[in-house]
């Protein structure tokens, strides 16, 4: 997904670090602790989270527009000129589609 936005591969390989990451240590008063173990992921309340949230949402409605255009997946239509599949609203996702097997 970052490729196909434009990161270079040393931005890539930043933020695979950060999320790969298995030790962190926390700056208090600007001298970092001890190191702790963790495990993969981004922590609550890291300031990296949102930007990944919607750059992974950003993916993830352009699949649908995908989707959509080439009669894979029907969303909902309300008159003739509005036509929707999905609803995102900060760290929320709701998906609107016809009631039928192929949406699915």
């Amino acid at each position: 997904m970052l490729s196909g936005l434009g990161f270079n591969v040393r931005w890539r390989s930043w933020l695979k670090a950060c999320v790969a990451s298995t030790r962190i240590s926390i700056l208090v008063n600007g001298s970092p602790t001890k190191e702790v173990i963790t495990r993969r992921g981004l922590k609550q309340a890291d300031p990296m989270t949102p930007f990944l949230f919607l750059t992974i949402a950003e993916g993830f409605a352009g699949l649908f527009r995908s989707a959509s255009e080439k009669g894979i997946f029907r969303g909902v239509s309300l008159g003739e000129e509005l036509d929707f599949s999905l609803l995102q609203y900060a760290d929320d996702l709701i998906v609107f589609g016809e009631p039928i097997q192929e949406n699915l």
